[in-house]
Order: C-alpha cells, then structure tokens, then sequence
C-alpha cells in the first residue's frame, strides 16, 4: 500500500506513490493513445532496484503513444502540517520522483508540481520537460520550493508523458516512486499508511 504519512527526523514525507495503488487517488487528465498502465515489472528498462538499491520493487507505470498525465491534489492541512507553520517557517517542501524510457523507444516526460492557496491559485511552481533516449536508463528528478510566498495550503502534483515512436501499446515513459516531503525539524517518527 502507499505509505501516506512518515515522519523523519527533520522530514514530514507528506505522500508516496506506488504503482501498486493503480491509479487510486490520482485525477487522469490525459489518456492519450492506450492510456496509462501499472506494470509489475518495468518492461523494455533497466530493472528499477539496479538504479535505486532502495526500491521496493521494479514496478512503475507507463504511458502509452498518446499523451497520458494524472494529477493528484494533497491537503497540507489535513496532512497535519498546519497553515501558521506553513505561512511562518516557509519550510522546504521537496519533490522527488524516477523517470525512465526503454531500449527500443525514446520518450517525453512531464513534471509541473504547483503550490497552491486556500482557492487553489498557484503560489509557485516547478515543472520539468525532458526527452528521454531509448537507453532503458532511470534517471532520478528532484525539485524544491525553498523560498515561496504565503498561504500555501495545497500541493498539486501532474505528471506523464508519452513515446516518441508513436508505436502502439506502452512504449512510453516510466515513472515510479513518486514522492513528497516537507521539513519540519519535528524529530518526530510516526508512520500512517492507506
């Protein structure tokens, strides 16, 4: 299951994405081509634990010919991280998440994650856009909100992509262990899991 809350010793790890949720919890935008897949095994790659000896597993989801994105909006507050802390101490909030493509098809990645107020206006954002070369690599993409303004009371999170080869099936990108974690100096250690 995904671990929904961990704290750490100078971390709050807000949400984790598995693929083994499917899509449970995520907003499918876009399900272009043969819309988006959760694959027990990354097919065509490089096995996820060579690149992360951390994984779980090797399992991700892919995309398909056509662009395929799914969002999924985090509550900060009812995370527990409350809005006066949010709005004084600007902590870090960072975003962590793998990418990959396979051996015989390159692919387009898509990453815009937005901080967002009470009505949902963006606050600030991040986005990345690479190109992926058919090389079956993972690579490890990494964003941080350190100096933001005030009210952030919401993440929303959107990524996806698709192949270049506009091949049938799912020859897109790969995308696995999604995650976000904000600082909160807390020393505390709890988990929660859905």
């Amino acid at each position: 299951m995904c671990a929904l809350f961990r704290c750490y010793s100078w971390r709050y790890k807000i949400i984790a994405f598995y693929h083994i949720d499917g899509m449970a919890g995520w907003e499918v935008t876009w399900n272009g081509g043969d819309g988006w897949k959760a694959e027990h095994s990354a097919l065509g790659c490089r096995p996820f634990k060579e690149a992360n000896p951390e994984a779980k597993d090797d399992a991700c989801w892919t995309t398909s010919y056509g662009l395929c994105m799914k969002k999924q909006t985090i509550d900060l507050e009812f995370a527990g991280i409350v809005g006066d802390y949010l709005d004084d101490q600007r902590p870090e909030i960072r975003v962590t998440e793998w990418c990959g493509s396979r051996y015989d098809a390159g692919s387009e990645y898509h990453l815009l994650v937005r901080l967002l107020n009470s009505d949902l206006e963006t606050v600030d954002k991040r986005e990345v856009t690479k190109t992926l070369p058919a090389d079956g690599q993972w690579h490890k993409v990494e964003k941080a909100f350190i100096i933001y303004g005030p009210g952030v009371r919401f993440i929303e999170y959107s990524h996806g992509g698709k192949d270049t080869c506009y091949w049938a099936g799912h020859f897109g990108v790969k995308i696995t262990c999604s995650s976000v974690t904000v600082a909160t100096g807390s020393g505390q250690d709890s988990s929660s899991s859905s």
